[in-house]
């Protein structure tokens, strides 16, 4: 696939291989991997951070690929089972409240060293703890681009092939609010220690808060967002041992408006090899009325590749 080269988010440097304004996406995906970790550190450094976080949010846009997929169960919980069908119907999908993941290490990629954070008086109380919801002030939805004939995936995510999958085009106009909102996950083996960070930032909110107390102002304002762009870097590293999921995720603030869903219009449903007849015809009234193709993933006796075949019912 070939796409126009923009020297302005550029994040590579043009190679002499490369010919009218054109480049590979998929081989740099390959080898420029995602590194908020780097990220951070140019933050942290920078005296213009909204200028270097627009320009790493560019970056991140070179690694979303045009179709995502995303995986669902279906359980003994009937009601579970209609909320999620009736979201799909509805071209919606939840997200999740970050305090509820599967990981303990979710948005926890991180840590800091309080005893140091306590040298100043305001947090000396607190023995220097920053509360944790600051960094669980958000709701996500993960989704993979692994596709839909991932045997994980199926078995971890849908029941063990007893529930769905959906693919989302992101190249679609109506799912323009899902793309933007989507970043790709970092994996690495080990959490990054901010507490450099985090004693910059209190030190430069506490000279200001006092300053401006002493300009008589009695709303403190802060115009300097480094700790949020931060945090929404930090809330897209993973350990490496989830890297099999090769996950994205859509990112949302609690309080955003249209919470916990946000419009996302499917472009193709895929019925597990052990769905239901039951939720499979219930797939096939939502298919039909979205007017998107639904297929229903069987096994095959006679077949070299380790996959699933995808036969369409409608």
């Amino acid at each position: 696939m070939l796409i126009k080269f923009d020297t302005t988010i550029s994040p590579t440097d043009r190679g002499d291989e490369m010919t009218n304004n054109e480049f590979d996406i998929e081989q740099y995906r390959m080898e420029h991997q995602m590194d908020y970790i780097k990220a951070i550190d140019l933050l942290n450094i920078s005296s213009n951070k909204d200028e270097v976080f627009h320009w790493i949010y560019q970056i991140t846009r070179w690694h979303i690929p045009d179709v995502l997929y995303k995986y669902f169960s279906f359980t003994d919980d009937e009601n579970l089972n209609n909320l999620k069908l009736n979201t799909l119907s509805e071209k919606k999908i939840f997200l999740a409240d970050s305090k509820d993941f599967n990981d303990p290490f979710d948005n926890k990629a991180f840590y800091y060293r309080n005893e140091d954070l306590s040298q100043f008086e305001e947090l000396g109380p607190f023995d220097g703890q920053i509360g944790d919801e600051i960094m669980f002030s958000s709701r996500a939805a993960s989704f993979t681009k692994t596709g839909f004939n991932s045997m994980p995936m199926w078995a971890h995510y849908a029941n063990n092939h007893r529930g769905f999958c959906v693919s989302y085009n992101l190249q679609d106009s109506g799912n323009i609010e899902l793309a933007g909102s989507t970043l790709p996950i970092q994996y690495t083996d080990q959490r990054i220690d901010i507490t450099n960070i985090l004693v910059n930032y209190v030190d430069l909110v506490l000279k200001e808060k006092r300053k401006q107390i002493s300009e008589g102002r009695k709303k403190i304002i802060l115009n300097d967002l480094t700790l949020v762009y931060i945090i929404v870097f930090l809330q897209n590293i993973k350990q490496t041992s989830w890297q099999y999921e090769q996950e994205f995720r859509c990112v949302a603030g609690r309080t955003s408006i249209g919470m916990p869903f946000m419009k996302a219009i499917p472009s193709a449903i895929f019925a597990g090899e052990k769905c239901s007849p039951f939720y499979i015809e219930r797939l096939c009234g939502i298919a039909r009325d979205l007017n998107v193709p639904l297929y229903k993933l069987e096994f095959q006796k006679i077949n070299m590749l380790f996959q699933l075949e995808p036969i369409r019912i409608l």
